[in-house]
C-alpha cells in the first residue's frame, strides 16, 4: 500500500461518479421536480469529495497495484460496473478528478490572491 492511502481519491471519484449517474437517470425521461432527490443524492457526496481535495495530488501519485485493484474493484461494487467497462470507467474518473483538482486549485489561488489585494 501506498504511504498516503486512498480514502480521499475514493470519495471524490465517489462524487464524480454520482454526478454521472444520478444525472443520467434525471435525464432518461427529462429532469423535472420529481428528480429532486437525484440532486440531494449527488450533494451528499461533496462534503467528503472536497474535504480531503488537497491530498488527491499526492495520494495519485502514491498510487500502486493495489490501491488501483481497490478502486475497480470499489467503482464495480458501488456503482455496479460490469468486470468489461470498469477499467474505462476508473481511467475516465481519473482523468475528471485530475481536472477537478487542477479546477479547485486554480480557484484556490485566485481567490487566495484576491483576499489577499482586498484584505
Amino acid at each position: 500500500m501506498g504511504d498516503y492511502g486512498i480514502q480521499n481519491l475514493k470519495e471524490l471519484m465517489a462524487f464524480i461518479l454520482t454526478a454521472g449517474e444520478e444525472s443520467y437517470e434525471a435525464a432518461k425521461n427529462g429532469i423535472g421536480f420529481d428528480d429532486a432527490g437525484r440532486f440531494f443524492t449527488i450533494a451528499k457526496t461533496i462534503p467528503a469529495a472536497y474535504n480531503g481535495i488537497g491530498d488527491v495530488p499526492e495520494e495519485i501519485m502514491d498510487l500502486d497495484e493495489d490501491e488501483y485493484k481497490e478502486i475497480c474493484d470499489f467503482i464495480k461494487d458501488d456503482f455496479d460496473i460490469s468486470e468489461d467497462d470498469v477499467e474505462e470507467v476508473v481511467e475516465l474518473a481519473f482523468n475528471n478528478v485530475i481536472n477537478m483538482v487542477r479546477l479547485y486549485s486554480k480557484i484556490k489561488d485566485i481567490r487566495t490572491k484576491k483576499d489577499t489585494v482586498d484584505g
